[in-house]
């Protein structure tokens, strides 16, 4: 029996539980407000379980650089070449190739 199954039995019944004192023992029963007779909605329910498992998983996120941040840099005019971006590095064999 699913999640799901097992709620909507709990649905069907009706809504009046026990109030138990510290003891254990039962002190009243109360009649449960109306919006717990509303009909369970299995997309939410389903929502909500993905919801709570995604909490296992690795949290990722977007960076505030993101398109920001390059591995090469624009020499701009004046060096007599193009003014296509070129790979940063200087001492390294790569260093002033157009960055494509």
């Amino acid at each position: 029996m699913n999640f799901t199954s097992l709620l909507i039995l709990q649905r069907k019944e009706h809504h009046e539980r026990n109030v138990y004192d510290t003891e254990g023992n039962i002190a009243e029963t109360i009649t449960l407000p109306w919006f717990f007779n509303a009909p369970l909605r299995e997309d939410l329910v389903a929502r909500a379980y993905i919801h709570l498992f995604t909490h296992r998983l690795q949290p990722k996120g977007t960076s505030k650089l993101s398109g920001h941040k390059h591995s090469v840099e624009s020499w701009g005019p004046g060096f007599g070449m193009a003014r296509i971006s070129r790979v940063k590095g200087r001492g390294t064999p790569k260093y002033g190739a157009g960055g494509m």
